[in-house]
């Protein structure tokens, strides 16, 4: 996740010029698997963040019961999430770590009750990489628990214009700085 780290680290080193990354607002996907859940009777428990980003899905998550466990591998990120956190008065339920998503976690078996994964892991560059991801996301998910993968679809026009402009290895993937390139252009359009 070499190349894909150097942009998410500009990403939050720059939020101005990346608006998602600045918004506090949680995913609209992410609001649904909560009200899903909850329609389950599951309405706090443990849960993980994977790629929190700047934590506004943990926040969202924590401020509806549950204790979360977010991480990211980037540091600004995880300051920004503590910050956050702070500033909604639940600090004390999202507990960070600095981990990439391609190694291994640093949770226990067995361990959560839900999982959040909002478009990080479409991040990850190799075979390899996915295959622990899911490996770890796996191991530690409770049994019955459940995780919600937020991914793209190579038929939404911004990811084929991407995929064109700087293909990837595998047929439908590109390259970092492809969207890098995109997200800044895309940004300064709006």
């Amino acid at each position: 996740m070499k190349n894909q780290k150097k942009v998410w680290e500009e990403a939050h080193s720059n939020p101005v010029d990346w608006p998602k990354v600045a918004s506090v607002e949680p995913a609209e996907g992410v609001v649904y698997f909560q009200k899903f859940l909850a329609k389950k009777g599951i309405r706090n428990g443990t849960a993980v963040d994977v790629g929190c980003g700047q934590g506004r899905n943990a926040i969202y998550l924590a401020e509806k019961g549950f204790l979360v466990y977010a991480f990211d591998y980037v540091n600004k990120a995880l300051e920004e999430t503590r910050r956050r956190a702070a500033l909604k008065k639940v600090e004390e339920r999202v507990m960070l770590s600095l981990t990439a998503m391609d190694d291994n976690w640093p949770f226990e078996d067995d361990f959560f009750d839900a999982a959040v994964d909002s478009f990080s892991s479409i991040d990850i560059e190799t075979l390899q990489g996915r295959k622990i991801y899911c490996s770890e996301l796996f191991r530690t998910l409770k049994p019955g628990a459940y995780a919600f993968v937020g991914v793209v679809s190579i038929d939404d026009e911004f990811e084929k214009e991407i995929i064109a402009k700087s293909p990837g290895k595998e047929k439908t993937a590109y390259t970092g700085l492809a969207a890098e390139n995109s997200r800044k252009t895309t940004a300064k359009k709006s």
